[in-house]
């Protein structure tokens, strides 16, 4: 590892993000870019004291890397030292759980505003034949829940007990009590 070495900003472009270092030791000034500072938090001014290592750029001139502003804590952000990779994939993930919790959320707000499904209590009733044996008739119950069409019903009976029980239905178009009467199913 590079020898980390002191210097003063002697000049800063706030504008641009880069400026100048006078080293401690002498020497040529050294140019210094925001993107070498470790502490973020601070935007650098003249007459800062800053740690750096030398680094020659493409061009074979001296630059700041790795540099800090003494007395300014560095600010780590999650993305500087968890990779990109894995910064990304910790997004992907948050944004996995916002949706699933926005779908659970949606789906159990949704059911709950419904209506409760039809509650069909089968119950068997003796009846009498016409012949005088006792026959089992299934007595059916059945409750509004908010179904209004022809194609929500099961059954006829069904349906005509909706028109006749549930405000707000839509299966007897000429109101004479006979619901669903193009409904080839019946």
């Amino acid at each position: 590892m590079d020898a980390m070495l002191k210097g003063k900003l002697q000049r800063w472009n706030d504008d641009k993000g880069y400026g100048f270092l006078e080293p401690e030791q002498g020497g040529e000034q050294v140019f210094i870019h925001i993107s070498a500072l470790k502490n973020k938090g601070h935007r650098p001014v003249i007459g800062d004291t800053i740690w750096y290592q030398l680094e020659i750029g493409r061009d074979g001139k001296a630059k700041a890397a790795n540099a800090s502003i003494i007395g300014v804590p560095v600010v780590r952000r999650r993305a500087a030292y968890a990779g990109r990779n894995k910064g990304r994939g910790g997004s992907k993930m948050k944004l996995l759980v916002i949706v699933v919790a926005v779908g659970w959320f949606a789906y159990y707000g949704i059911t709950e505003r419904l209506p409760s499904v039809i509650d069909i209590n089968t119950q068997h009733t003796p009846a009498t034949s016409d012949n005088g044996f006792e026959l089992e008739v299934e007595a059916k119950t059945y409750q509004c829940d908010g179904r209004v069409h022809c194609s929500q019903m099961t059954s006829r009976e069904e349906a005509e007990y909706f028109v006749q029980h549930c405000p707000g239905t839509m299966m007897d178009g000429d109101d004479d009590g006979v619901p669903c009467e193009n409904d080839s199913r019946w």
